[in-house]
């Protein structure tokens, strides 16, 4: 039960520009395949659409992590260093 609700967690959030364009051209792939009689290309372009329907990208979906609810807010500090100035011509 908790694999389902995770799936379906990733399919509600994080929705960027290239997981869509994944999940539409892996479609679009799929039935230009099954329309053209192509049937091996049809396991490509659904293995396309699922990247883009579940969030996964690398080998087994291990490159995928869960939304931090800690604030990630970084300390920034001034650094100065001294100049030193050129030595005039005598």
């Amino acid at each position: 039960m908790n694999l389902i609700q995770d799936l379906l967690a990733r399919t509600k959030t994080g929705w960027t520009w290239t997981r869509a364009l994944y999940m539409f051209m892996g479609a679009y792939i799929s039935v230009r395949a099954g329309l053209d009689g192509q049937w091996p290309l049809i396991f490509f372009g659904f293995y396309f659409f699922l990247m883009g329907l579940f969030s996964f990208g690398c080998a087994s979906g291990r490159c995928y992590t869960p939304p931090s609810s800690q604030s990630n807010q970084r300390r920034i500090e001034t650094i100065t260093l001294p100049v030193n100035s050129p030595k005039e011509d005598q």
